[in-house]
């Protein structure tokens, strides 16, 4: 039913001031005491009702640190306020209810009427309270609801309800009025409302080749059919290194390593391979180091958990009493590889991480145990995420994961160490596989994996593994990559949005772009591989899947190391699109200072072209 209010609404006195204020933390001052060492500040407190705790520290030349004995407490408060229980986000177009609290410590009984602001943002509005729904009094600026008289310290809520109907950030404004002069009060805060549906993204990367002095694109943009109206963004981000979108999302690339020996791992070696990069090019990111070692210490820690210690082999879960389950030689080669890297960086650059070669011995001599008399590698153990192997869980490609592997866990070692004779004749066996298979191999990751292991241990069939895997090479478009070959297309539809290329693809193009690296020839011949890779990566710099984005990294963060050059040749980028019927441009500056620094333009989304130009 519709509350009646008219008796008492042309009593009722507005609030003097609207409360937005609500800082988490207040007052990070620093300021001269005069000659009596005394600081006044004259500052306005927010609008939060709390009780503030208020310490402070000083210095002097002579007599050095001092700290208050007591901190000191300072209080706001209302005699009549309101509260407001709010989430971060709503949806749109979904029935949301949110608590509206009134505390009253006024000493007399007084008439209190609450009221919600009107607003072009949402509708459907009306309260609950105890004994069921309300309809708000309908005023020519806002609803409103009669609480009744409260006494002191009386406390009422009620839920206001409604649909938001608009994106982005909404005001909410409500107020507890009442007949008092000075008593009245209004509280305004912002809710984010989120477009109804799932997320997706999708990005199309371009590497920019000034070699002819000039490079210009019209990019098209193209919504799915079923995009959630007002949902469309469209940001254009430019960086002049080959890892400045990667350094931009160190949170998603750097990730603290968790879960199961295999989980751990997929996050875990991205850090490896970022930190080489930066140690390569004297890169002084020290926030990207110390989250990359941090990240590392934990996964190492983690993953020795996982070990199997009457075998010296990693599994998913480890190895528990009773239980028969093998250790697996991938998730084993993959572990080695890292750790081998990581105690390599370690041992060049100090103060990286400290990994006990006594793990690496007794992980290596599993692996050996593994190998077949043909000096082939097989699976006995259990792979849970399956994905993560990408094309390397069986086969040739397995021998050859593993013989990479135990390459670098060799260096580890010295040369006098009982364990590196078993490791060389153990590379050796597995080589001999591979050259033995390598005229019979069809399928191109196989080749590429092939290529590069026999290049990475410098064997003399690499010129022909190199040949036989440029011969199936794609190219086109000034771009080269691998892949297998298309699969008939199936009839269940697609997503519109669905990567252009699998993760197989870009993790065979990756060890392809590493023979390039190893021949010298990356930044010159290899350019357009590293054009494919860089056209496939997602909005945060990753790719599809685990070991397409382990090796895609590994690769790229080799190849900008290789290219990086000390010269300062500052670019400068044009980015013209239209917005609201003028043509807008967009200069973005890009130099030797700033070129790890992913710089972004937001593009009004109902323009669906750009016009991109770099000039000198």
């Amino acid at each position: 039913m519709a509350v009646q209010t008219s008796a008492y609404v042309g009593a009722i006195q507005v609030a003097d001031v609207v409360r937005k204020y609500f800082p988490e933390t207040w007052l990070w001052n620093s300021d001269v005491a005069d000659s009596n060492g005394q600081v006044t500040l004259s500052v306005t407190a927010p609008d939060t009702i709390t009780t503030w705790v208020v310490t402070a520290f000083s210095a002097h030349p002579v007599y050095g640190l001092s700290i208050v004995k007591e901190s000191a407490n300072l209080t706001t408060f209302r005699d009549l306020f309101v509260s407001l229980d709010l989430p971060i986000s709503i949806i749109r177009n979904e029935n949301f209810c949110f608590v509206a609290t009134v505390f009253c410590y006024n000493k007399e009984e007084i008439p209190v009427l609450l009221t919600l602001d009107k607003s072009d943002n949402f509708s459907n509005i009306h309260i609950k309270v105890e004994n069921g729904q309300v309809i708000l009094s309908k005023e020519s600026l806002h609803y409103s609801h009669f609480l009744g008289y409260l006494a002191e310290r009386d406390i009422s809520s009620v839920k206001f309800c409604f649909m938001p109907t608009a994106l982005g950030d909404i005001p909410l404004r409500v107020s507890a009025l009442t007949n008092v002069p000075g008593l009245s009060d209004a509280m305004e805060q912002i809710i984010t409302v989120k477009p109804e549906g799932a997320a997706r993204s999708t990005s199309n990367s371009y590497l920019i080749d000034m070699a002819t002095g000039r490079w210009e694109m019209n990019v098209t943009v193209k919504f799915p059919a079923a995009t959630v109206t007002g949902s469309e963004t469209i940001i254009f981000n430019t960086a002049g290194n080959l890892l400045g979108p990667m350094f931009d999302n160190l949170d998603d690339l750097l990730k603290k390593p968790y879960g199961c020996g295999e989980q751990n791992m997929l996050n875990f070696a991205p850090n490896i391979f970022l930190l080489e990069f930066l140690f390569s090019t004297n890169k002084n990111r020290s926030d990207a180091m110390e989250k990359a070692k941090d990240n590392m210490l934990i996964g190492y820690q983690k993953e020795i958990t996982y070990e199997h210690s009457n075998t010296g082999g990693f599994s998913a879960f480890g190895h528990h009493e009773g239980s028969n389950d093998s250790a697996s030689s991938w998730l084993t080669s993959f572990v080695v590889k890292c750790f081998a890297i990581a105690f390599q960086l370690d041992a060049a650059q100090g103060n990286v991480i400290t990994i006990e070669k006594e793990i690496i011995q007794r992980s290596v001599r599993f692996m050996i145990s593994q190998q077949n008399l043909n000096g082939s590698f097989t699976e006995k153990g259990k792979v849970f995420h399956k994905e993560m192997q990408g094309g390397s869980a069986e086969g040739e490609a397995l021998t050859a994961y593993t013989v990479i592997a135990l390459y670098e866990a060799q260096k580890v070692f010295a040369s006098g160490d009982s364990i590196v004779a078993n490791i060389s004749q153990s590379i050796k066996l597995g080589v001999d596989f591979l050259v033995r298979r390598l005229p019979f191999l069809t399928d191109p990751y196989d080749i590429c994996i092939v290529t590069y292991t026999l290049h990475l241990v410098n064997d003399n069939n690499k010129e022909t593994a190199f040949n036989k895997m440029q011969s199936i090479a794609i190219t086109g478009d000034g771009l080269r990559y691998w892949k297998r070959a298309t699969p008939a297309e199936s009839n269940i539809a697609k997503y519109e949005w669905t990567a252009s290329a699998d993760s197989i693809s870009i993790e065979m193009t990756s060890y392809a772009l590493l023979v390039y690296a190893f021949r010298e020839i990356a930044n010159t011949e290899g350019l357009p591989i590293v054009r494919w890779i860089t056209n496939h990566r997602g909005p945060n710099g990753g790719f599809i899947s685990t070991q397409d984005t382990v090796i895609g990294l590994q690769a790229l963060a080799r190849v900008a190391a290789k290219i990086y050059s000390n010269e300062d040749i500052p670019i400068t980028l044009a980015v013209s699109f239209e917005s609201k019927g003028q043509l807008v441009k967009e200069i973005i500056k890009i130099n030797k200072s700033n070129e790890m620094l992913l710089q972004s333009v937001d593009i009004n989304y109902k323009w669906k072209e750009a016009d991109i130009y770099p000039y000198w």
